[in-house]
Order: structure tokens, then sequence, then C-alpha cells
């Protein structure tokens, strides 16, 4: 038994990225359900939706240090099965207050299970010698189609949003404990700073200029997270099973591209690679807004 489920550490934590994106995306697909449900319009869905990432940016926050003083194979076990009930839950409320108010612990645990999954890639990354940062994500892009793909069959089985997200949860725990199975976690990256870090950083002028640069991409891609299934509905009267249509070619092709961008920057440059992927954002999003 042991040796079979022997895995590498980068092919380790390739799946629990995998995993962590599918316990967190299949409630997109079933937005239109939960619509409906709660009899509410979308300014009002999408401030339920605010939760989540309010959750979330305060577990980046103030998370950092105390999980790096916590077991992360005991941490990791519990957060990704718990992120997955913790949805499940949510979309059994009453009302969309209370939706919103248990969307907030569900993005601490996306906070916190991201800078877990991200400090174990770091340092394996580190220990081997090579870049596995962008393949990590790649497989989270491959766990979020794998949601779409799953969430889509949902939809068209007639699958209640609950049943559905019910299922998420032994789907998780399953995976999950299987890819922990005699995990041991990366050694720390050597450093010579003995200083204490600061409770918090701010963002220094390069770390801004960053953020300008990846804000489009990663609003768009949040935009196409939240919003894709009900623009197929609401816009194009897709059937369930092309509902997610959308949110599955996009995953796809964020996978492919995060997993063989590294060679492609290898042979020319980040600055040409980023440029040109700026430019192909601008024109797909122009053909969005023109379709």
């Amino acid at each position: 038994m042991n040796s079979i489920l022997t895995l590498s550490p980068h092919h380790r934590v390739f799946g629990l990225f995998a995993i962590y994106a599918f316990s967190a995306n299949n409630i997109y697909l079933r937005l239109p359900e939960l619509q409906t449900h709660f009899n509410i319009n979308d300014a009002t869905l999408g401030l339920c939706l605010l939760g989540a990432p309010v959750g979330t940016i305060f577990a980046l926050t103030f998370g950092a240090r105390p999980l790096q003083s916590i077991n992360i194979r005991l941490a990791i076990m519990i957060f990704t099965p718990f992120l997955a009930a913790s949805f499940a839950a949510s979309i059994l409320s009453s009302n969309p207050i209370l939706f919103a108010l248990l969307l907030i612990p569900v993005g601490i645990l996306i906070g916190s299970l991201e800078l877990l999954l991200n400090l174990e890639a770091d340092r394996v990354e580190y220990a081997m010698g090579r870049k596995i940062m962008n393949r990590a994500h790649a497989f989270w892009s491959f766990g979020f189609f794998g949601a779409g793909i799953f969430g889509s069959l949902m939809g068209y089985y007639q699958i209640s949003p609950q049943l559905h997200l019910g299922l998420v949860i032994p789907i998780c725990l399953l995976i999950n404990t299987v890819l922990l199975w005699n995990f041991k976690p990366a050694a720390h990256r050597p450093s010579t700073d003995t200083s204490k870090p600061p409770l918090f950083a701010f963002p220094n002028k390069r770390i801004f200029i960053l953020i300008g640069i990846t804000a489009s991409a990663m609003l768009l891609e949040g935009v196409n997270q939240t919003w894709a299934t009900i623009y197929m509905n609401d816009v194009f009267g897709a059937a369930p099973l092309l509902t997610g249509a959308a949110i599955v070619c996009f995953s796809l092709s964020q996978a492919m591209t995060r997993y063989f961008v590294d060679g492609l920057v290898d042979r020319t440059s980040s600055q040409f690679v980023g440029k040109t992927l700026i430019f192909m954002l601008f024109i797909g999003t122009t053909m969005i807004a023109v379709s």
C-alpha cells in the first residue's frame, strides 16, 4: 500500500493544488440556480459573493505567521475537505445575508490553503533546483477544469446544488487523503536573515508595479469564475450542460498556458511573453464585449 501511494514531492504538490481548486470552484457552476433560490438580482448576488474575498484577504494578510508554526500536513488534510463542506453548508442558508456571512470562513480557508500550498511549492522548487510554481498553478487550473466538467454534468442530470456540493466533500476527502499519505513537508529555505518579520509588510514600489500589470488578468479571471455561468444562462439561454462551457474552456486554456509557459519564457523573455499575453487578453476581452 505504501509503495502504491508514494509520490514524488512535486507530483504531490500538483495533486494538492488540483483537488484544492476542485473543492473551491464547484459552487460557481450553480450560481444561476442559487440566484433563483434566493430570489435576488445580479447586484445583490455580487454583494453576497464578497464574503469569500473578504475572508481571503484577512487570511492572506494576517495568516502567514501563525500558519508557519502549524503542522502543514494536518492543516491541508483538514482545510481542503472542510472548504468543500463550508461551501456546501453556505448554500443551505435561508436568506442571502446568511449566505454572505457563511462565505467569510470559506474565504479564510481559501487564503490559508493558498499560503500553505504556495509555501510548500516554493520549498519543493528550491529543493529540486528547477521551476515548478507555474506548473503547480497549472494543476490548480486543471482542478478548476474538473470542477467545470463535474458541475456541468450535475446540472445536466438535474442534481440539486445542495446534493452536488455535498458529493464534492467525500471526493475531496478521499483524494486529499491519498495525496497526503506518507507526506513529508519539504525543508525550509535556508536564510541568513535573523530579524523578526513585521506583522504587516507594506508593499514596495516594485510590488505595486507588478500588481498594476497583473490586475487586469486577475480581474478577468474573477469575472469569468463568478459570472460566466450566469452570462451563459441569461444572455444565451444555454442548456445546463453548456452553461459551464465558458468556465471549462477558460480553465483548460489557462492550465495549458501555465504548464508550458516556462519553456516559452526560457526561449524568449519574460517581458516578451508578458506583453504578448496582455495583448491577447485585450483582444479576447474586446471580442467578448462585442459578442
